[in-house]
């Protein structure tokens, strides 16, 4: 990402239900780490958010969205385990 941009970071917990926030961040690891920090503090996410696989950042202006998985954390490093992709469809 490179500049700060604002982004999307969602993630589905065990039961198929999506959560979201929006943040700030200059990279996918900061979106994450930032976005994380909010799903821990709100009871309704706190648990849930450690027992998912992966969260989805979305930089709303680029039109790409980012997946980080927690398998880059087990492995200390911060780019390990992200896919990029990018959207389609209209708006954006």
């Amino acid at each position: 990402m490179g500049r700060v941009c604002r982004c999307t970071v969602r993630f589905s917990d065990r039961r198929g239900f999506e959560h979201s926030t929006d943040v700030r961040a200059a990279s996918v690891y900061g979106a994450t780490c930032r976005a994380w920090s909010v799903f821990k503090s709100e009871e309704g996410t706190e648990e849930e958010s450690f027992k998912t696989k992966e969260f989805v950042v979305e930089v709303i202006k680029s039109r790409k969205f980012f997946t980080w998985s927690w398998r880059s954390c087990s492995r200390g490093s911060n780019a390990g385990g992200v896919g990029v992709g990018t959207r389609r469809g209209s708006g954006g």
